[in-house]
């Protein structure tokens, strides 16, 4: 892609059919700006025909100090360009930029035998103009545009899926109970199952409504998932029957068996004599 190269006329910059008719472009000037010229021109050549975000990563890595004060004006230019023409900064580019000669400041220094020193501070006004991509190169960045908003679409996806994984995980590693289905790792007691799970005629209704008692399975205990179950019946204890009729005594001597307090064991022995009075009620949305 061609761009002007010095400050050229706006006619005759833009007679090549790329840069479309002439004096098209919108631009942004920075004038006395304390560097020479010829040292703005170095860095000027870099971002010349480059597209706007191109060019604003070429100043970004440069290491010449007048990139500093060239990535503003650029940065100026592109804001003029969306906020006044309506113009997206994904169809910009370069299209001239130059650096011109401003007022040199004459500074003098004592030198041997009653002679002078000439010291010249040379200053430079600084322009850049960005205008629109042609026809051909446009339609290509907008292709590349949505693909990319596509893109990052699917990777925003992505990070929530395995924020949410390891939370899941999180979830798991403190309750320890686990499935697995269909290739899947499920945590059993995060699912959301209604507490009591029998082929009895059960009497639930939405809201703290009492049920009936269900079938004798430790499953029924709120908190008690496959692995703890197995744990209970590894220590003797195979329905909630036998545990609501657990004394302190034993409830101690359980605690040393499996992975919860006996604070923990109490509330199940408390729930499982609340299921087989009858004066259960299902107060929870699901298994924690």
């Amino acid at each position: 892609m061609t761009a002007a190269k010095t400050n050229e006329a706006p006619v005759r910059a833009h007679k090549s059919a790329q840069r479309g008719p002439a004096g098209e472009g919108v631009r942004s000037t920075a004038k006395f700006v304390r560097t020479s010229p010829y040292k703005m021109r170095v860095v000027l050549n870099l971002i010349r025909g480059q597209k706007v975000a191109d060019a604003a990563d070429i100043l970004r890595l440069c290491e010449r100090d007048a990139a500093i004060t060239i990535g503003k004006v650029l940065k100026a230019a592109v804001a003029n360009a969306v906020n006044n023409d309506d113009i997206p900064a994904e169809e910009l580019y370069v299209s001239a930029c130059y650096a011109d000669e401003g007022p040199t400041i004459k500074r003098f220094r004592p030198r041997a035998r009653g002679r002078t020193g000439r010291i010249l501070k040379r200053t430079s006004h600084i322009t850049v103009m960005v205008s629109r991509l042609p026809t051909d190169l446009l339609s290509q960045a907008r292709t590349r545009s949505a693909e990319q908003v596509a893109q990052r679409a699917a990777r925003t996806a992505a990070s929530r899926a395995t924020a949410e994984q390891q939370t899941a995980d999180t979830r798991r590693a403190g309750s320890g109970t686990t499935e697995s289905v269909a290739g899947a790792v499920i945590d059993a007691d995060a699912v959301e199952t209604p507490a009591v799970k029998s082929d009895a005629t059960v009497d639930a209704l939405v809201g703290d409504t009492a049920v009936e008692a269900p079938a004798d399975k430790l499953n029924q205990i709120i908190g008690i998932g496959p692995a703890l179950e197995l744990e209970l019946n590894a220590a003797g204890i195979s329905t909630f029957s036998q545990l609501a009729e657990l004394s302190d005594d034993e409830v101690e001597a359980l605690d040393a068996k499996v992975t919860r307090s006996a604070d923990q064991i109490k509330e199940w022995r408390l729930q499982a004599q609340q299921i087989l009075d009858g004066t259960w009620v299902d107060t929870s949305t699901k298994n924690t």
